[in-house]
């Protein structure tokens, strides 16, 4: 009989150390995930209030406030992206409950970073260095004839007297333009 009671209590205790060690292996899943959730609300929080100030600069018409806040929109949402992007993220993904909200968080960081660093910052640099090209806070595209900006500007116009860029300018804001309209 003491035979039996030993081999219980091996049982007992193996289920207990097995439990124990799923439970911590759990609890440290679950402290990792909220990490990293926190981590990324945080790097989207500040990336919205960077857009609030880019938008204050434009109202104001500070360029270089609106540059800095371009810069900090794009380095937030890079984080963004960055911490939501791996296989963890994609197991949050999956779990039953805030699957969905998890995909829609990674969705968001991985478009806004998209947009703010390959897009918003790029256009920004470039139209910042423009002053002569908006009117009333729209692209005047007449006022682009020889602007300077590259040999061919500097160098001739063609033969309708506007420079290689602005027709490309033209070009561009025509196809742009042809795509929203769904043309």
């Amino acid at each position: 009989m003491p035979r039996g009671r030993s081999r219980s209590s091996r049982r007992r205790r193996a289920r207990r150390l097995w439990l124990t060690v799923t439970g911590v292996v759990l609890g440290a899943a679950l402290a990792w995930s909220a990490l990293s959730l926190w981590q990324v609300g945080s790097d989207l929080r500040e990336a919205r209030e960077a857009g609030e100030a880019m938008a204050d600069a434009l109202d104001a018409g500070d360029r270089d406030t609106l540059l800095l806040r371009a810069g900090d929109l794009a380095e937030s949402a890079s984080a963004a992206a960055d911490g939501s992007d791996g296989w963890w993220w994609s197991v949050m993904g999956a779990a039953p409950v805030l699957g969905d909200d998890v995909r829609a968080v990674r969705a968001v960081s991985a478009s806004l970073d998209e947009a703010a660093g390959g897009a918003l910052v790029p256009l920004l640099t470039a139209l910042v260095g423009v002053d002569h090209v908006a009117v009333d806070g729209r692209l005047d595209l007449d006022r682009t004839r020889r602007c300077g900006c590259c040999p061919r500007c500097s160098a001739a116009t063609s033969r309708s007297g506007s420079c290689w860029c602005s027709r490309a300018t033209r070009r561009s804001v025509a196809r742009v333009a042809c795509r929203a309209r769904g043309a």
